[in-house]
């Protein structure tokens, strides 16, 4: 399993899907940047390919995918005493 920091997320802008996140990326330990849609992390999650986290304050809080019914699946990130999803403050980032 690769574990991969996410640094950023790309959110979309318009439709009936804006401000949801799209994909979300990072730079990997061998200074590779990355960006990955968020129905292709979940696939790799669930699938045992991929573990995501954030750092915060120096811990490490993961990325795990939540649903609410089958067709509203979604990344969450929470803890250490934090309520909103963490994904949701990232920056967001062009490329």
């Amino acid at each position: 399993m690769k574990r991969l920091q996410v640094h950023w997320a790309k959110k979309h802008t318009a439709g009936p899907s804006m401000g949801e996140l799209r994909t979300i990326g990072g730079i990997d330990i061998h200074g590779n940047v990355w960006n990955i849609q968020v129905e292709e992390a979940i696939a790799g999650i669930r699938a045992g390919k991929w573990e995501f986290y954030l750092q915060e304050n120096y811990l490490e809080i993961p990325i795990t995918v939540h649903s609410l019914n089958e067709s509203e699946t979604f990344l969450l990130s929470q803890g250490h005493g934090y309520l909103p999803n963490l994904l949701d403050e990232l920056p967001e980032i062009s490329f």
